[in-house]
């Protein structure tokens, strides 16, 4: 696994496979950050539901 890390030529799988994971770290931080102050809109959304019934 190290190695595809140090020569990620010939592992084009490995790469893309890196790639995603990377791409899925990144989606997760920005979520993260929404998610933070998400948190009201979240509620309010929870909130909505009941307020609805």
């Amino acid at each position: 696994m190290a190695t595809a890390e140090t020569t990620p030529r010939w592992t084009g799988g490995e790469t893309r496979r890196k790639k995603g994971v990377m791409q899925k770290e990144k989606r997760k931080e920005k979520k993260k950050k929404p998610t933070l102050s998400g948190s009201h809109p979240r509620q309010t959304s929870c909130k909505r539901k009941p307020h609805v019934t």
